[in-house]
């Protein structure tokens, strides 16, 4: 399966992200993990080459969705999105 689409979302920095968020920074795809350390960094991997990057929490990055084209030709989300996210932070009145 290869990385196919991504759909824009919004800025965010990287300690407000979880594990297996998908982002863009400085022009490269990366995927957050669960490791942070004492100097305020998350460790992050990009989804290009592979390697491992420590990015300061209060860097701006792009939040994104990626797709890949599972077995039967169908778009399908690495992480995808609980049904109910999109209208968790609304006010409803």
């Amino acid at each position: 399966m290869g990385f196919l689409a991504r759909i824009l979302q919004k800025m965010k920095y990287i300690e407000e992200l979880v594990g297996g968020d998908c982002f863009i920074f400085s022009d490269n795809y990366y995927v957050t993990t669960s490791d942070f350390n004492s100097r305020q960094k998350r460790l992050c991997v990009n989804l290009t080459t592979g390697h491992n990057r420590w990015i300061p929490f209060d860097s701006a990055v792009e939040k994104i969705s990626i797709y890949t084209i599972d077995e039967n030709g169908n778009f399908a989300p690495i992480n995808p999105e609980p049904a109910n996210a999109s209208i968790k932070n609304q006010d409803i009145s």
